[in-house]
């Protein structure tokens, strides 16, 4: 990693912790994540996006680059040992890569979307919780048939992890809500 990229990656790692740590809404976090890693990897044929997973289904976090067809066609998704790269990366819990998405066998019921919206290959990555369960998907998109570099990879490892914690918070966050509804219906009911 060049000083550029460098200074660029420091940058954008303290702008996605100060959106975390005031509050902002999920999805300007990870719609900033995506928009600050596509700025440092800086070529135009590369697309992120960030899956949320409910269940066993991947759903759309942020992508502000690929377009939005596309999105509404894998929002949704089951999870699976043959689910493109994102559904394949949550379902085994590994980083999946794949190079050539026409020719991937992960592909195989997915690559006619990928394809008609330009996307030849798809770089992904499970986001996993601090306690070690997943809780979706980061993905590196491209317009070309093409293999990570190091510092992609370590670029995708750095912004995963911010990913975690966005979600990790709007988590917490939520089950802080509930807990507190449910006091105060039970306070209510005890008046």
């Amino acid at each position: 990693m060049n000083q550029e990229q460098l200074s660029s990656l420091l940058e954008a790692q303290q702008q996605v912790i100060e959106k975390i740590a005031l509050g902002a809404p999920l999805k300007v976090c990870l719609t900033t994540i995506c928009e600050l890693i596509e700025n440092i990897i800086d070529s135009p044929n590369a697309k992120s996006s960030i899956l949320i997973l409910e269940g066993v289904q991947l759903r759309h976090g942020a992508a502000p680059s690929l377009p939005k067809a596309y999105c509404d066609l894998i929002d949704g998704v089951t999870i699976g040992p043959s689910v493109g790269s994102c559904g394949t990366a949550v379902y085994t819990q590994k980083q999946t890569i794949v190079s050539d998405i026409e020719h991937d066998p992960l592909w195989a019921d997915y690559k006619a979307y990928a394809l008609e919206h330009n996307l030849r290959s798809c770089w992904s990555t499970p986001i996993m919780s601090s306690q070690k369960e997943v809780l979706g998907s980061f993905a590196i998109y491209s317009s070309h048939t093409k293999q990570p570099s190091r510092v992609d990879l370590d670029l995708i490892e750095r912004f995963t992890h911010l990913s975690s914690l966005a979600i990790e918070k709007e988590q917490s966050s939520l089950r802080e809500k509930k807990l507190t509804s449910q006091l105060r219906l039970s306070n209510e009911k005890l008046q």
